[in-house]
């Protein structure tokens, strides 16, 4: 009886541990979503980036089991007729594992 009360608290511990995942800070979010974000253009000639006004890093806000981070991106090498890159917001969500959804 001991041992299966031992191996639930256990297990709920872990579960509470994954979900506050106080390991995947703003910076850390910050720099995973940007990262990965820029691994995926890299190879295609007209992609996204953050070349452009205000792009970038906007917001982070931690959820369970990670964080959601806000990027502003361009995509395309033509500007819109008020020469600027018409500029995205994108959402990305950063597992407890650090992986980028």
């Amino acid at each position: 009886m001991k041992k299966k009360i031992s191996l639930s608290l256990s297990v709920i511990l872990l579960v509470a541990m994954l979900a506050f995942s106080p390991w995947i800070t703003e910076s850390f979010a910050k720099t995973r979503a940007m990262t990965d974000f820029e691994k995926k253009w890299e190879s295609t000639s007209d992609g996204c980036g953050f070349n452009c006004s205000g792009c970038g890093f906007l917001s982070s806000k931690k959820v369970m089991f990670g964080r959601n981070v806000e990027l502003a991106f361009a995509c395309g090498l033509s500007p819109t007729t008020n020469g600027e890159m018409e500029k995205t917001n994108g959402k990305f969500f950063v597992s407890f594992l650090g992986t980028v959804h």
